[in-house]
């Protein structure tokens, strides 16, 4: 990301558009893409691992998104 980039996102929110908000709501991902980071080891900050962590599913999920 450069500055020019961060400027004009800054420009577009303060002239009255509405960011664009994307949020991760599951560990699971079906793609096998090469070069990864999201499973590494440091992908959250160390201890411990994606996979590792619970996921929800099912209503579960939804409610738990819903609650944010």
């Amino acid at each position: 990301m450069k500055p020019r980039d961060v400027m004009s996102g800054w420009g577009r929110i303060l002239s009255g558009r509405q960011p664009n908000l994307s949020i991760e709501i599951t560990r699971e991902c079906p793609l096998k893409c090469p070069g990864c980071y999201a499973y590494g080891e440091d992908h959250l900050g160390g201890g411990v691992v994606l996979r590792e962590l619970s996921d929800f599913k099912g209503q579960e999920l939804i409610d738990g998104v819903l609650n944010l």
